[in-house]
This record gives C-alpha cells, structure tokens and sequence, in this order.
C-alpha cells in the first residue's frame, strides 16, 4: 500500500488478481494471499479502514469470516468498502484527535519564527555569573603552590 497513490485498494485489487490470474496461467497456486492481503490492507492510511481491516481478520482467524482461498470475494469486499468511503467523502478524512493535533501543530508553527515566542530562548545570558567556564579563570588563585 505504501507504493500506491492515495493507498488505492482498488489498485492493489487490481493487482492481486493480476498476480493470482498469472498463477493460474502457470499452473500454480499460493497459500498465503489471504496473511498478505491482509498485511497491504492494514497499510492503509485511512484509519477506519484499518480499524474494519483488522476486524476482518479477527473474524477470519476466530472462524467466523471464512475467505476462499483465491480471496475473490474478500477483495469485492475490501474494494467495496473502499468505494464506498470514497464516494462518501470519508476516505482519509481526519477524526477528532487528529483534528486537534493538526491544529495544535498549526497555532506552534505559527507562534515558532518569532524569537520573543520561544520560551527556551527567553532567559539566555541572564544568569548570575559565567557558570563553569568563568570559575575555571579563577581557579589558579585557590591552588596551592
């Protein structure tokens, strides 16, 4: 999912039953799609879909979903709900938390080019005395010779 635009499941859909087709041609089959569709779908970036994805496979590891093993449904499935939040306008839109944290990173950047805003910067060069490097200067006069 990370090579697709926008994680498109309708293009790793696509190419899933691209690959499962060239099996087929070569007279071969493949017994893990399933752990690995489930792997890519959970690279989503849509939260939601994550959260449906790994509800999908908890019923599929309980017993409860059962998933053929050329996966053809699951995929109508998977690019079904995809589409669906698409059309909806809900596809990778942000929920409250990450609402705020978005706006709380907007209001620091927008307070950060200012030096007078940095409470870090405020207080340097006001302190009493030169700290450890103006105590070395003085250090000889207390030796003992």
């Amino acid at each position: 999912m990370e090579g697709l635009s926008n994680s498109s499941v309708t293009e790793l859909c696509k190419h899933a039953k691209e690959k499962l087709q060239e099996l087929q041609a070569a007279g071969e089959t493949t017994h893990d799609l399933i752990v690995n569709l489930f792997k890519a779908l959970a690279k989503a970036k849509d939260k939601v879909f994550r959260t449906r994805v790994q509800s999908w496979r908890d019923e599929w590891t309980s017993g409860k979903k059962t998933i053929t093993q050329d996966c053809a449904a699951f995929l109508v499935e998977a690019e079904n709900y995809y589409k669906d939040r698409v059309d909806l306008g809900e596809w990778l839109k942000l929920d409250d938390d990450q609402e705020t944290i978005v706006l709380l990173k907007a209001q620091l950047l927008k307070k950060a080019p200012g030096k007078e805003n940095n409470p870090n910067r405020a207080n340097r060069g006001k302190g009493k005395g030169k700290g450890k490097e103006g105590a070395k200067k003085d250090d000889w006069a207390w030796k003992k010779v």
